[in-house]
């Protein structure tokens, strides 16, 4: 992989994280604004159905990243330079 595609895939992942995190923020959203216990054991429940989802999902996407990461600090492209024109 070149390091352009190695930064396009990191980039990726992380909008794939950022956009879960909304979904995270939403139900916590609910949990707290919750008025009644009923509510509060619904919004609980949402929190907890979320998570599971999105847990391993996540997981796998930042251990890519570290991957991603890992490997172009590892084996950064060679600088190429151009020869001077005479």
């Amino acid at each position: 992989m070149t390091t352009e595609e190695i930064q396009a895939e990191i980039t990726g992942l992380k909008n794939l994280l950022s956009q879960t995190d909304y979904e995270i923020l939403k139900s916590l959203e609910s949990l707290f604004s919750a008025t009644s216990a009923t509510g509060f054991i619904s919004a609980l429940k949402e929190l907890a159905e979320t998570l599971s989802e999105l847990r391993e999902k996540r997981q796998s996407w930042r251990d890519r990243i570290n991957e991603l990461e890992a490997t172009e600090a590892q084996d950064p492209e060679p600088v190429i330079e151009e020869a001077e024109a005479e």
